[in-house]
């Protein structure tokens, strides 16, 4: 696309109060050596770098994006056209610094150029975002080239699309609303399904636990008739054994949440990059709640010491 025909397309969608964001030329590439040396060799210690085995999205640009950081190096002067600015992860992975010569294979074409800058990138900005950006004037300014820009419109104007599409048919549009719907929906199904394994192990984890306290009950009944035949009172057996299980109930209950927890942190930052925050409307009650349960469920289990003679209730055991 043209130069005219990026005024154009700028030109319409400000006369429908829908200004795009910064148009930035696009030419792919490939990084084909370092240091005039193959990239493939010069770089060894981590084979899976992605940008060493396809085409990059090279651009030129003269400001630097606002939601981009320089970390070393400076920034392009104005009138500067040496030189190359690099995203600050892909440099780390494959061990660039400031000064070292980048080379790129753009069709029949080569253009080799020293690292200037390295840049951090929000790459969930929705905004474009580029590994190598180059100066104004400098080695991509005579290639071929496209452009890609981002731009919001709101859901009441999308009609102007059809007219945008007939208009300039040669421009691709995509709708990133449609594509975050898509994944909302596939995060749900996922969410939904970890909830169900969750509870799957919940049920297990109480059928455990009634397993584990009912080996136990005969124990616990004999224990229970002995204090009786002592004196003990009734209202001193029921607190007691309220209280081991509320104790056993509020430790599990504890445990369970920090688990899931641990579990969501590893889904929230580890799987999807996101930001992690604690959930205390689930972690305040639950264990209150399971040392509630697990009381009336002991409390429970003490009726027949309660309700029987500890003389029938001995025999009975023996």
């Amino acid at each position: 696309m043209h130069r005219k025909s990026v005024d154009e397309v700028e030109a319409f969608w400000v006369e429908r109060d829908a200004p795009l964001d910064t148009l930035y030329p696009m030419v792919r590439g490939r990084l084909t050596e370092l240091n005039d040396q193959p990239v493939q060799e010069a770089v060894t210690k981590d084979e899976r770098v992605g940008a060493l085995n396809r085409e990059l999205n090279l651009t030129w640009m003269a400001q630097l994006p606002a939601d981009n950081e320089i970390v070393e190096g400076t920034w392009f002067a104005d009138g500067e056209t040496e030189g190359v600015s690099v995203e600050a992860e892909l440099a780390e992975q494959l061990g660039l610094i400031i000064g070292d010569q980048l080379t790129f294979t753009i069709g029949s074409e080569t253009v080799t150029e020293p690292i200037t800058s390295i840049r951090t990138v929000q790459w969930d900005s929705m905004r474009p975002n580029f590994y190598m950006a180059f100066p104004p004037g400098g080695g991509l300014t005579d290639m071929p080239s496209t452009w890609i820009t981002s731009f919001h419109l709101d859901a009441d104007n999308k009609v102007a699309l059809n007219e945008f599409s007939r208009r300039f048919p040669t421009v691709s549009v995509l709708e990133l609303d449609h594509i975050i719907e898509r994944i909302q929906q596939i995060v749900r199904q996922v969410t939904q399904a970890i909830e169900a394994i969750l509870a799957l192990i919940l049920a297990a984890a109480l059928v455990v636990m009634a397993a584990v306290v009912s080996a136990t009950l005969r124990d616990r009944q004999r224990e229970g008739a002995l204090l009786r035949t002592l004196g003990g009172q009734q209202s001193l057996l029921a607190r007691s054994t309220m209280l081991e299980f509320a104790l056993l109930g509020f430790v599990a209950g504890v445990l369970g949440v920090l688990a899931a927890e641990a579990a969501v942190y590893a889904l929230q930052v580890r799987m999807f990059e996101g930001s992690f925050r604690w959930h205390w409307q689930v972690m305040l009650p639950i264990p209150v709640i399971s040392a509630l349960l697990l009381a009336f469920f002991g409390r429970w289990q003490l009726r027949p010491v309660l309700s029987v003679s500890p003389m029938l209730l001995l025999r009975r055991l023996e």
